[in-house]
């Protein structure tokens, strides 16, 4: 129905599409053999513009749309519901070949830990790859009086529509469900957003600042994030991401956490001693 909500991956509206997603490694992991969903067509008199259920969440009971708006016959699928169909593949996938692939941290020298360890960041580089995708490398640092985090993106073959994305949220999640994630894209907009259990929310970048390079064959972007917005926690949980396009599909590559889901978020600690 309307629970869970953001932390946990949903199926509504104000989700990231690998919300959707993760209901596949979460469903082979556990041995899920299905689910149940309420409605998929509680759609009301506007459906292209008004999804909101009565419970106030947006897209809940709604997987399919009458096609007759934009001209069709007949149900519609939503971009919701083909991602299922994806989240589904993925859990023959994972029956197939056995296993799910481990999330590594390489390249991050001991600064990050899944847990409450960690240590004073560096600068080391990192590899976000999937098969197919162009290669994208990411390194990050806490400037010298522990006010920013910075963090540096080389992107290569950019395609149309890009952007990179930092993702932070609090190491204590269960307690305070929120997540940051600061975006700056191939032509130097940048933006803010927030999501927490009330809904997803667009905030002005204000101190947030970026820096961006095209040089034709990639393209860089520095980042500058204030960590104010984390309201002096010492410990925080991060994560860095690449939005492209291959063969007219979107992907986004995580670094980390292969489909956002915080809980996976790796965790800094500013009060660890240096390794």
């Amino acid at each position: 129905m309307v629970e869970p909500k953001f932390p946990h991956p949903t199926w509504l509206l104000d989700d990231d599409g690998a919300s959707m997603r993760a209901f596949g490694p979460l469903m082979a992991r556990n041995g899920l053999g299905g689910f149940v969903y309420s409605m998929a067509h509680g759609w009301g008199p506007k459906p292209l513009e008004n999804l909101q259920s009565f419970a106030g969440t947006n897209g809940d009971g709604t997987l399919l749309y009458p096609a007759e708006i934009v001209g069709g016959v007949g149900p519609m699928p939503s971009i919701r519901l083909m991602l299922l169909r994806d989240a589904m593949e993925d859990v023959e996938l994972k029956r197939t070949v056995g296993t799910w692939p481990a999330m590594s941290l390489d390249g991050f020298a001991g600064t990050l830990s899944n847990d409450t360890a960690g240590h004073v960041p560096t600068n080391a580089a990192t590899l976000i790859k999937r098969e197919g995708v162009p290669d994208t490398r990411v390194s990050w640092r806490i400037d010298a009086k522990r006010q920013n985090l910075i963090v540096n993106f080389r992107a290569s073959k950019p395609q149309s529509g890009d952007y990179v994305a930092v993702e932070l949220a609090p190491s204590d999640i269960e307690k305070r469900p929120e997540k940051w994630r600061f975006v700056a894209t191939r032509k130097g907009n940048r933006a803010v957003e927030k999501r927490t259990r009330e809904g997803h929310f667009r905030f002005e970048a204000g101190a947030f600042r970026t820096t961006v390079k095209d040089q034709g064959d990639f393209y860089s972007v520095e980042m500058t994030i204030p960590l104010a917005v984390l309201e002096g926690a010492t410990k925080f949980r991060f994560d860095a991401l690449r939005r492209t396009s291959v063969n007219g599909a979107k992907i986004t590559i995580y670094a980390h956490s292969r489909t956002g889901d915080p809980y996976a978020m790796p965790v800094i600690d500013l009060q660890a001693k240096r390794g």
